[in-house]
């Protein structure tokens, strides 16, 4: 799950240099990443609260 969000991350920074420098196209690229970022982002956030809120034994 980490390497996912670091794809996103790499893929959302390198699609801004590839809608400036090489195609517009590339920006359905750019906004792909973003989403991606943004619901790994999520599902981080929701493991991370499930284990706070979890009782230990």
């Amino acid at each position: 799950l980490t390497w996912l969000l670091a794809v996103a991350i790499l893929g959302d920074l390198a699609a801004g240099y590839l809608v400036r420098f090489v195609a517009p196209g590339f920006a359905w690229l750019k906004l792909g990443a973003f989403w991606m970022l943004q619901a790994v982002s999520l599902v981080l956030l929701c493991a991370l609260l499930h284990a706070l809120v979890r009782p230990r034994h």
